[in-house]
């Protein structure tokens, strides 16, 4: 997972097992410390994205700061 700050500012999660939502919700906390204002985040399809845990966490806990863009797109070649 990573993020880019409108600083520019490079933030990283690396790991080698699967991702799971405690995951996501780890590092949307750690941009929400380390970032000021709003932060766009941009989903893709993935299971986990859409897990109850990461909902509740965005209604609950991100203070209104994260805005979700879901991309869903999905190309053929």
């Amino acid at each position: 997972m990573s993020g880019i700050s409108p600083a520019g500012r490079l933030y990283v999660q690396i790991q080698e097992r699967s991702f799971k939502g405690a995951d996501v919700i780890s590092f949307l906390r750690h941009l929400l410390m380390h970032i000021t204002g709003k932060i766009l985040v941009v989903l893709d399809g993935c299971q986990i994205h859409r897990s109850n845990e990461i909902k509740k966490f965005l209604v609950e806990d991100a203070e209104k700061r994260i805005w979700i863009d879901a991309f869903l797109h999905i190309v053929r070649i």
